[in-house]
C-alpha cells in the first residue's frame, strides 16, 4: 500500500507522491519524529528503554504518524482510521505502563528546582511569585 508516484515525477522519486498516508517513506520519517520528541519531552535517552519500552514506543509513534499523515491529507475517517488509533491508544498505555515500571515516568529534575528547594528551605514563609 505506497502512493503512486505523480505524474511529473521522475522514476524513483519518492519526494514525488500524491499522497503521503499510505507512503511507507513519509510515515516512516514522521514516526522518527514523533519518537525523538517523546524521549526528548520524557527527558529520556532511548538507551535508557529496555527492549519492550522500545518496542511500545515504536508502535505509538508508527500509529500516531499514520494518524497525523491521515488528518492532514483528510483521508476518509473509515474503519482503518480507528483501528490506527485504537491500535496507537493502546500501544500508549502500555508504553505508560513499562514507564513506570522501569522508573522513567517522571522525567528529570527541573533545571530550577535545586534554587526552589533551596528557597524553600531557606524562606519558608515567602509565597512563589
Amino acid at each position: 500500500m505506497t502512493a503512486k508516484p505523480s505524474r511529473q515525477a521522475r522514476p524513483g522519486n519518492q519526494n514525488a507522491l500524491v499522497h503521503g498516508a499510505r507512503s511507507p517513506a513519509v510515515a516512516k520519517a514522521k514516526a522518527r519524529s514523533h519518537k525523538r520528541r517523546f524521549l526528548r519531552r520524557l527527558g529520556v535517552r532511548a538507551s535508557d528503554l529496555d527492549a519492550l519500552a522500545n518496542e511500545y514506543l515504536t508502535q505509538w509513534a508508527i500509529g500516531r504518524a499514520q494518524l497525523d499523515l491521515r488528518e492532514a491529507g483528510e483521508v476518509d475517517h473509515g474503519k482503518d482510521y480507528w483501528v490506527a488509533y485504537n491500535g496507537t491508544r493502546r500501544a500508549l498505555e502500555r508504553l505508560e505502563k513499562r514507564l513506570h515500571a522501569l522508573g522513567l515516568d517522571r522525567g528529570p529534575e527541573r533545571k530550577g528546582s535545586e534554587l526552589e528547594r533551596h528557597l524553600r528551605d531557606n524562606y519558608p514563609g515567602e509565597a512563589k511569585p
